[in-house]
């Protein structure tokens, strides 16, 4: 059923692209650009609209077959970045399309690649007739907008299997227009390029079927009291026509735990170069690796290409493996060593990936210690070595962390790793310790922890998105979260009792209170009469 009726939209779809008026601005692909984070992470059902840029070859690179590494799948060569949105502008051409605020997105079915009903609409834009058929054109539109509403498709996968896509039958309830100089039909488009929305009652569609007999579904078999309105009308855009719809939530499942790392940890959500580095690969080495030339900006955008592509076949994998004839993607990346780099460094497996999504992230230093009355790790004649320690850190991402001694007023204080170098930083996770003079008598030590430029998302809870298609056999989209890179600090507190005496200040003042009681008894000896 479902394949008849893909085919069925496909045509439709094809059919719609090609008789639409080219004047009439249907979707203008967006201008290859860099990919972008969100400036602002959707909340909750939060209605967005996709749209792709221009495709870029990526054939020159090739992946190995899980099982066989003597053969390979190799990278499309019309691979196209997802561009998300929540007010489209048709009004103006190029990127204007999406708007202010649109990002970037990745999909995550490696069999349809990108939202089938944009990347259609998109790709076909081009090849657009001139067409005077407004009527067509606005009959395009409603259909258009009732397929990309997931009531009205549903209602049309139930009642419309083995058919063609239908003629839909409908009037117009808001605005009325008169035909004048333009047909009403005519006004009526005009009236939904300017970015309003049309109001239409549908009253039937009409499909026809293989044998040339007909099957009419009414509006009470369409279910149309179930779409936005109270009523049997039906309101749209024009992005409800040509665009493919999604609704956002929050990223909660396990299967997106390894597609989500990978999301917030790499381009566009870090940095381009960054994201290299980080991976271990050399953005300079890249643009010589595979021949990029032109300006800087223009070689920057080839390299975003390339490391988009890479991420999104790296999503592929951790998704299902991406099927391509019976062929699943292997562990390897072949046609450029900096982006195999890339590559194995987000497909490989690490435990951090099970519940990632449901983690907290508080964007706090932290300090493992020693037990108390434990801190002593070692002693010699002259000093005390405390420890050992562990300094972390509960943000994103981020490098070492920096250790200073704060205790400004005393000396004989050191920070050292384990073969007792001085320190004034450490990598998160590795032990250091505290070396202090036996001579200062050190009873106490403050050390300030400080990570420069930590990945943290702000808020907190502005992690990464998924977006579910309302349109048929598109599949559904990912984004990372907002980053904010931000300094760190948090100062801790040590009190020391080491075994010197004086300086264990519970000991002292036990010393203390027996002496008092002491030399309290002796008075009080001495100030009694002698009985005899």
């Amino acid at each position: 059923m479902k394949k008849k009726i893909l085919m069925s939209l496909l045509t439709f779809l094809a059919f719609t692209c090609l008789a639409l008026n080219v004047n009439a601005t249907i979707l203008n692909i967006p201008s290859d650009t860099e990919a972008k984070a969100p400036l602002d992470i959707p909340g909750e059902n939060a209605m967005l609209y996709a749209a792709l840029a221009e495709p870029f070859d990526f054939s020159n690179i090739k992946f190995t077959v899980a099982g066989n590494e003597s053969e390979y799948i190799t990278g499309h060569s019309n691979m196209q970045k997802i561009f998300l949105t929540s007010k489209p502008d048709f009004t103006k051409s190029g990127l204007a399309v999406l708007g202010d605020n649109w990002f970037t997105a990745y999909c995550l079915d490696g069999n349809l690649k990108y939202p089938q009903y944009g990347y259609l609409n998109s790709g076909l834009a081009k090849s657009a007739v001139d067409s005077s058929d407004y009527k067509k054109m606005l009959d395009n539109y409603v259909l258009g907008a009732l397929l990309n509403n997931q009531a009205g498709y549903k209602a049309i996968e139930e009642k419309g299997d083995g058919f063609y896509a239908p003629t839909v039958v409908y009037e117009v309830v808001n605005p009325k227009f008169e035909a004048n100089a333009k047909t009403a039909e005519q006004q009526y488009i005009e009236y939904l390029d300017a970015g309003n929305a049309l109001e239409v009652k549908v009253t039937k569609l009409e499909y026809v079927i293989y044998e040339s007999s007909n099957k009419e579904i009414t509006a009470d078999e369409l279910g149309l009291k179930k779409l936005e309105t109270s009523d049997a009308n039906f309101s749209f855009k024009k992005e409800d026509a040509l665009l493919d719809k999604y609704t956002t939530t929050k990223m909660n499942s396990r299967t997106y735990d390894h597609a989500l790392w990978i999301l917030e940890h790499s381009y566009p959500t870090v940095e381009l170069k960054q994201t290299l580095e980080t991976a271990g690969a050399d953005y300079d080495k890249l643009i010589e690796e595979l021949k990029i030339s032109g300006t800087d900006d223009a070689k920057r955008k080839q390299v975003g290409n390339y490391v988009y592509a890479t991420i999104q076949y790296a999503i592929w994998k951790s998704y299902d493996g991406i099927d391509e004839g019976g062929k699943k993607l292997g562990d390897k990346l072949v046609g450029s060593e900096e982006l195999n780099k890339l590559y194995q460094y987000l497909i490989k497996d690490r435990a951090e990936y099970n519940g990632y999504s449901n983690l907290k992230f508080t964007n706090t230093l932290t300090l493992d210690q020693p037990a108390s009355g434990k801190e002593i790790y070692k002693e010699n004649d002259k000093t005390y070595t405390y420890g050992p320690y562990k300094a972390n850190f509960d943000a994103l991402s981020g490098g070492n962390i920096e250790l200073t001694v704060t205790n400004a007023t005393k000396t004989g204080i050191r920070i050292v790793n384990a073969d007792g170098t001085v320190i004034n930083q450490i990598e998160p996770g590795k032990e250091f310790y505290i070396e202090c003079d036996k001579s200062e008598k050190i009873a106490n030590v403050s050390i300030k922890l400080a990570l420069k430029g930590a990945a943290t998302f702000e808020p907190a809870t502005n992690r990464g998105r998924i977006y579910y298609a309302h349109y048929p056999f598109a599949q559904n989209v990912m984004s990372g979260g907002k980053i904010v890179n931000k300094d760190l600090e948090k100062q801790f507190d040590l009190v020391y009792n080491p075994k010197t005496g004086v300086e264990n200040v519970a000991v002292l003042l036990l010393i203390t209170l027996v002496a008092f009681s002491l030399a309290y008894l002796v008075l009080s000896y001495k100030t009694k009469s002698v009985e005899l």
